[in-house]
């Protein structure tokens, strides 16, 4: 009974988003401290992006709880299901919130701000104002989803410099084509939600233009680290071969013949691409670190 009831809750903080984010978190932290040496900050600011992600994911969760019994991937959510008593959720989602706040605020202020701002833009202007409302939501949206790996690096830096503007940018471009594609083969779903996203409002034709042109900043914005000296060629290399590999699934989606094929082919390949230059980072910091001879 205790582990079914731990299941209920833990699906609340939508686990694999939250995973889904110490990658990124690890290699922002690397970026400032490629030696590994303040490991005891980076499992702090691991643990409160984790908290702070999963309570603007269950605070998503409750806001969005109506619209969710109109699709079909979410309408068994235990919120729709009412299978939990609402202000055990509001009691979750703000005990994840105070305690991202006070690790954060332990750290540095520059750190706490960046976590600030990307729990304001998720949960006040991309689920509360703009997502039931305006085709911009996922542009929007997207500078949430890049907080963490700037909150990795913040950590131990302590400044927003170009670095980490460049690592947003990144994390940002990367994001807006891979909700894209979810848009484009959930469609159904989303319609019946009325929720105006891109290819519902403009197409799917104009949303494959979209997703190319995003693409394109993405790409830019990694060759960018590597020119500025953020980044060395490791990085370079794996970023690139997964990048234009990526950019070709896109440009094949203007022959597609099954939209909703190729839109899963695009998103699950998306999820490759983040979490290979993630790592890409990670690998690229510890050559410059273990090997500086060799990289340039």
């Amino acid at each position: 009974m205790q582990t079914t009831t731990f299941k209920r809750y833990w699906g609340l903080i939508k686990p694999g988003i939250v995973f889904g984010n110490m990658i990124p978190v690890l290699g922002g932290f690397l970026l400032a401290e490629p030696s590994w040496k303040d490991w005891p900050t980076l499992l702090w600011v691991m643990l409160a992006t984790f908290c702070l992600v999963g309570s603007a994911c269950v605070f998503n969760n409750y806001y969005e709880r109506d619209i969710d019994g109109l699709m079909s991937r979410t309408q068994n959510r235990l919120l729709v299901q009412e299978s939990v008593p609402k202000w055990q959720v509001m009691g979750i989602a703000l005990a994840l919130f105070f305690a991202a706040m006070g690790i954060l605020a332990a750290m540095n202020v520059v750190t706490l701000l960046v976590g600030i701002f990307g729990f304001v833009v998720y949960v006040l202007i991309y689920t509360m104002l703009l997502k039931r409302r305006s085709i911009h939501q996922t542009t929007l949206g997207s500078f949430s989803g890049a907080c963490p790996p700037v909150m990795g690096y913040c950590s131990i830096s302590g400044v927003f410099n170009i670095d980490a503007f460049f690592i947003f940018m990144l994390f940002a471009f990367w994001q807006i084509p891979h909700s894209y594609a979810i848009a484009v083969f959930r469609q159904q779903d989303y319609a019946n939600a009325q929720i105006p996203l891109l290819p519902l409002v403009k197409g799917v034709w104009h949303t494959k233009k979209a997703m190319i042109a995003y693409w394109a900043l993405y790409m830019a914005s990694g060759v960018a680290l590597y020119a500025y000296g953020t980044v060395g060629w490791v990085f370079l290399a794996i970023f690139g071969y997964y990048g234009l590999r990526w950019g070709y699934i896109g440009w094949q989606g203007f022959d597609a013949e099954d939209n909703d094929q190729w839109a899963r082919k695009f998103f699950f390949y998306s999820i490759k691409v983040m979490m290979m230059f993630s790592l890409g980072i990670v690998i690229d910091t510890t050559v410059k670190h273990l090997l500086p001879h060799i990289y340039f």
